[in-house]
């Protein structure tokens, strides 16, 4: 399918992953909802080669529970994220592909789980 992601994936609390893989030119568009932060549930974020363009919104990091966060090949900008070290159960990051500036923050090093 083609579009945004609906805000009103907010309302799906209990699901535990959301994988869509697209091509860049014909799948998901726009910004990340912060709505999925609502999805406390969730263990695993797949997202490759969608059209997104946005920052990483902060309200995913209230996912505690988080084990994947991979978002390859999509157009996501801005500073890399600090409190993305907060996320001490992440045991895969895949942020390839995106045009983020400046240094890795030292909070990374957090991640200790992580493959």
């Amino acid at each position: 399918f083609t579009g945004t992601m609906p805000t009103e994936i907010g309302l799906l609390t209990a699901l535990t992953q959301i994988k869509i893989a697209a091509d860049s030119a014909h799948g998901m568009t726009g910004t990340l909802p912060t709505e999925l932060g609502s999805l406390t549930a969730l263990a695993m974020i797949y997202l490759s080669e969608c059209a997104f363009t946005s920052t990483l919104p902060t309200q995913i990091f209230r996912l505690t529970g988080l084990e994947e966060l991979a978002i390859p090949g999509s157009r996501i900008s801005g500073k890399l994220p600090p409190e993305l070290g907060g996320m001490t159960t992440l045991k895969q990051l895949q942020l390839s592909g995106h045009r983020f500036t400046g240094p890795i923050p030292t909070e990374y090093g957090f991640l200790t789980n992580a493959v």
